[in-house]
């Protein structure tokens, strides 16, 4: 039962109080402390190109860099290290709300990940800042909705050119999308290759309004 977990997690953190990965101090995975010394974005922005069917509006909370860029690292080769990625979207999200930074009142998509990828890691880091974005501000997640019809090559070294290329047509949406509105969720927003290309299935299945949010963005 839920109240059963949660008596036990208190229990090991007596016996086990969790460290800050970042500083070591106890009290939290990852201390405010820590956090507050992150560079925030905090800031909408317009994804173009040639290949986009329409403008993409992204938010981002963090800029893509020393902890936040470790924290995101480390949770794509580490399973262990997810549970630091879910405390740094719970406080990216808890602030937002505080904020008042809105959304449309939408389902929330995370990317999927290449079927290798998910196989090699066991989970996808999307999926896990999505799920705390839909619980925070009281929408649908919806894990399946979005799916990869190919394996792409990896992004990281390809130019932005390069990298739209290679996305095209690696989504598939089906048609009860149509009319709704939805939110792709990721971890880091680059050149924004993936999230455009992952709007474009939404409104070829005939989606009303796609935005986006990732956790963070590299400038």
């Amino acid at each position: 039962f839920p109240e059963n977990k949660v008596k036990m997690q208190n229990i090991l953190d007596l016996i086990f109080p969790p460290r800050c990965v970042f500083c070591e101090n106890y009290g939290s995975l990852v201390c405010e402390s820590c956090l507050k010394s992150c560079r925030y974005l905090r800031k909408s922005f317009s994804l173009t190109s040639n290949q986009a069917v329409h403008p993409l509006q992204v938010f981002s909370y963090f800029v893509y860099e020393t902890k936040i860029r470790d924290c995101i690292k480390y949770s794509k080769y580490s399973k262990k290290q997810f549970a630091v990625l879910r405390e740094v979207s719970k406080y990216a999200i808890s602030d937002m709300l505080a904020k008042k930074i809105l959304f449309p009142n939408a389902y929330v998509i995370p990317i999927p990940l290449s079927n290798q990828k998910k196989k090699s890691r066991g989970f996808n880091q999307a999926e896990i800042i999505a799920s705390v974005l839909a619980k925070g501000y009281g929408f649908s997640l919806q894990n399946s909705i979005l799916t990869r019809q190919k394996d792409t090559l990896s992004q990281h070294r390809l130019n932005k050119e390069a990298r739209l290329e290679n996305m095209k047509g690696a989504f598939a949406v089906p048609s009860v999308v149509k009319g709704h509105k939805f939110i792709l969720v990721d971890d880091i927003c680059t050149t924004g290759a993936t999230l455009i290309e992952s709007a474009n299935a939404f409104y070829a299945a005939g989606a009303l309004e796609v935005v986006a949010f990732t956790l963070s963005r590299r400038l």
